[in-house]
């Protein structure tokens, strides 16, 4: 964007209500336009709402083109109200207050559950299907609390307060997707049903059902994806869920009911009458998975990955997650503190000596399990602290409190732009979004791969990867192996064998029924 494309000081200084097109290029204006962005006060709630990259889905409108708006923005009279949230002078992203919850009286928008203050007609004070309050035993006395309530009692990281739930990193991944269906459903239940969440039935529920396939109006529940909970753009879906979706919603809501009966909240669970609102038993999409030769595959296409910092990183958190199980949010927050070697002397029938690497991790709500890594995993891990400046043995003091996937350490070399000279710290990590988006950037270049040397069905599964599959493909492989049912519940710690016991072979899964009858 050249310097004419930006507004120049004018003698009329600009309002909230000004046209974007008044003072940006047509070209500029349009694009905003065409993103729903028509006033200066519409663009500077997204700016606030959104932070940093509030330009995201906005064709033509980059990170560097976006910093010089709000540049021009921040260097307006303050009592024009045009300035977005003060930027964090340490990494560049806006900062905001916390979120106040919305004033009580009718709710005009969708607002997330931190905000929502549901008009007391509809708050599920006088619900319906509510038990009396001196029955109940939660510390709650409407549905935004009684929600509250239930997702406190799910694993999590921290104590979740009333109303705010306004920190979600503090959510455990658990959490946040079960904060997501019971607010929809409220949502749903309060603007588009007029009654409160305790006074549904089964017809509203099967209602709800029939929603979920196709959430209308469009304009009013579906936005982008990736919106930040603050930002004016929110909305609780992208479109209609599939069919998968659908069930895991209803389950997630029956739990959710079933938890308010059992506190004696509710009455009835309004889902049990409902079809398809709860699942027989754990269930696996064995195509959400690699088979032995696309894993070969993978690992073929990472070693031809140009040399980068980023590159030697996506190897090496590949490997560890086929390699161990781990889910990717634990993967990066795992730590060379969390490493340890452990050696056995020979026992005392002559076998030879066991010694290893481990690494410790905990799972929400789980005791810390301890998961062996093979020695040439090891050694790539290794060889990656060394070329991030740190010490190669995890046991030395100058390794100590790194992350097992580091920062780009050559990021700044790379791109200069776009960290300001800023020195990379060896020791911090990347967040999970941030390895999530390389690792699905390097699965549909597989994709294009194999989609031009003719494998349609082979693009389409690499298409839908993402970082969990190596889960999956970890779990099908062990079990293929002879791992037991309890061990292998063990290194991916699930709560229930069930839920293990659907990655064996369909023959153990006979075996192991059989078994539970004697």
């Amino acid at each position: 964007m050249t310097a004419h494309q930006l507004p120049a000081q004018a003698a009329q200084r600009p309002k909230g209500d000004d046209p974007v097109v008044r003072w940006f290029a047509p070209r500029l204006a349009a694009r905003l336009d065409a993103a729903g962005i028509t006033t200066l006060a519409q663009l500077v709630a997204r700016i606030r709402g959104a932070g940093r990259r509030w330009h995201a889905g906005i064709q033509g409108v980059g990170e560097g083109k976006a910093a010089r708006i709000v540049d021009w923005l921040q260097s307006q009279p303050s009592g024009a109200g045009l300035q977005p949230a003060p930027r964090d002078v340490k990494d560049g992203r806006a900062r905001h207050a916390p979120v106040a919850p919305a004033t009580s009286g009718p709710v005009p928008v969708l607002l997330p559950l931190e905000r929502l203050a549901v008009p007391q007609a509809l708050d599920g004070t006088q619900g319906l299907n509510r038990c009396p309050q001196a029955q109940c035993l939660l510390p709650a006395s409407n549905d935004h609390q009684a929600i509250l309530a239930w997702l406190h009692a799910k694993p999590g990281r921290g104590v979740l307060e009333a109303p705010g739930l306004d920190g979600s990193q503090r959510l455990s991944n658990t959490q946040r997707a079960y904060r997501k269906e019971a607010e929809r459903f409220l949502l749903w239940a309060v603007l588009q049903r007029g009654k409160a969440l305790s006074s549904m039935d089964s017809d509203d529920c099967r209602a709800y059902q029939a929603f979920l396939a196709d959430p209308q109006p469009r304009s009013r529940w579906c936005g982008v994806r990736g919106q930040a909970r603050a930002s004016p753009q929110w909305r609780p879906f992208e479109g209609p869920l599939s069919a998968s979706a659908q069930r895991h919603a209803t389950t997630v809501l029956h739990s959710l009911c079933r938890f308010l009966v059992d506190r004696h909240y509710l009455r009835r669970n309004p889902w049990s009458a409902v079809a398809g609102a709860r699942v027989a038993g754990p269930k696996l999409d064995a195509d959400r998975s690699f088979s032995p030769s696309q894993w070969a595959f993978i690992v073929q296409q990472l070693e031809e990955l140009p040399a980068s910092a980023a590159n030697r990183r996506l190897r090496l958190g590949l490997r560890l997650l086929h390699a161990t199980g781990l889910r990717r949010s634990q993967l990066v927050a795992a730590t060379v503190d969390h490493l340890r070697w452990a050696g056995y002397p020979a026992d005392a029938a002559g076998g030879l000596p066991m010694q290893g690497w481990l690494l410790r991790v905990a799972g929400p709500g789980q005791a810390p399990r301890v998961l062996p890594l093979p020695a040439a995993l090891m050694a790539e891990l290794c060889a990656d602290l060394l070329a991030r400046g740190l010490a190669a043995d995890p046991r030395h003091g100058g390794s100590q409190g790194a992350c097992l996937l580091g920062q780009a350490s050559d990021a700044a070399q790379r791109a200069p732009g776009l960290h300001g000279g800023q020195e990379v710290d060896a020791r911090r990590g990347i967040a999970a979004a941030t390895f999530h988006g390389q690792t699905k950037a390097f699965f549909a270049g597989c994709a294009n791969l194999l989609r031009a040397q003719g494998d349609a069905a082979g693009a389409e599964h690499f298409a839908r990867a993402s970082a969990h599959w190596l889960r999956h493909t970890h779990a099908r492989q062990a079990m293929a192996d002879g791992l037991s049912i309890a061990l292998a519940q063990h290194r991916l710690g699930h709560a229930s064998p069930a839920t293990t016991a659907a990655y064996a072979p369909a023959t153990r899964r006979r075996a192991t029924k059989t078994a539970a009858v004697y």
